[in-house]
């Protein structure tokens, strides 16, 4: 009985992780967030940044640097 009531709490908060996720968020509105022009922006930041680095906007009006090495083209 403690398995089956250890494995239903598990399976709630899973599911409550997953409902939550930001990632799918425009999937469970029925919008999807088009990530398209973010990408284009930060590609063409990177071709004119001389530290091959770049500042992007982050969580919480947080800035946050990123490499341009890892941003795939």
């Amino acid at each position: 009985m403690r398995a089956l009531a250890a494995a239903t709490v598990l399976a709630c908060v899973l599911t409550a992780g997953w409902a939550a996720d930001f990632r799918y968020a425009g999937r469970l509105v029925g919008t999807q967030t088009s990530w398209r022009p973010v990408e284009q922006s930060w590609l063409a930041a990177c071709e004119h940044a001389a530290t091959g680095r770049i500042a992007v906007p982050g969580w919480d009006h947080a800035t946050v640097t990123v490499e341009c090495s890892r941003l795939r083209r």
